[in-house]
């Protein structure tokens, strides 16, 4: 290679090292839920389903469901939720705080494991009014908000969900939130773009914006 294309090639080869950082990060490499996975998983689920606050029991026949036809790709866990109206006290220090304050005690923890497996909080929304449109469901409830959470796996949900370290922050949670109800989903089509898009395109314009420059450089350099 010649000394005068390096710097291009070290672009080049900076843009292709970030991507797959990225890549190993973002993804669970790990494939699909093996049966004997989900077994495992199950037995210690059941046993932090009777414990008090696991924040799990009532959906635990729902979550080995969504274990068994596991497809081993990323997907978005869909959030509602609602905060109760006026000050919660804090169950440690007694203090009052707002309920948006007090659910962070149980969500930034959370959050930081997950971002270290992969996930993150792709988008966040406040609600602006009730019901627009509604069929067959209950009648309108009063939401604060919706969250999406994107998840590299379902192996990475459930193993998070089956955290010891979480099973003494479900109080904050379930003091904090009033209801809430979360349902996994699969990107089909959409305009936005999740980190796994954005990422890439940015890396691209990066190293096409560096090679430009060098160009220019290069290019000015050798005119005078």
């Amino acid at each position: 290679m010649s000394w005068r294309r390096l710097p291009e090639a070290t672009i080049w080869g900076a843009v292709l090292l970030l991507w797959l950082a990225f890549s190993i990060w973002s993804r669970d490499w790990g494939g699909a839920l093996t049966p004997t996975e989900i077994d495992e998983l199950m037995a210690h689920l059941q046993v932090q389903a009777s414990a008090e606050n696991s924040g799990i029991e009532a959906s635990i026949d729902v979550i080995e469901e969504f274990m068994r036809s596991d497809d081993g790709e990323p997907f978005v866990m869909w959030n509602l939720f609602a905060f109760p109206e006026g000050d919660i006290n804090h169950p440690k220090t007694g203090e009052p705080m707002p309920a948006a304050e007090l659910v962070q005690e149980y969500f930034a923890p959370f959050m930081g494991k997950l971002i270290a497996r992969g996930g993150y909080p792709a988008l966040s929304m406040r609600a602006v009014g009730g019901y627009i449109d509604h069929w067959n469901v209950p009648a309108d409830v009063r939401w604060s908000g919706a969250a999406l959470i994107r998840y590299p796996s379902r192996r990475v949900l459930v193993e998070l969900a089956g955290d010891p370290e979480f099973e003494h922050l479900h109080l904050y949670k379930q003091l904090a939130l009033e209801r809430t109800l979360a349902f996994p989903a699969q990107r089909q089509f959409g305009l936005y773009m999740g980190l796994e898009h954005a990422v890439p395109v940015f890396l691209l314009i990066f190293g096409l914006l560096g090679h430009l420059l060098l160009l220019l450089r290069r290019r000015s350099r050798d005119a005078t």
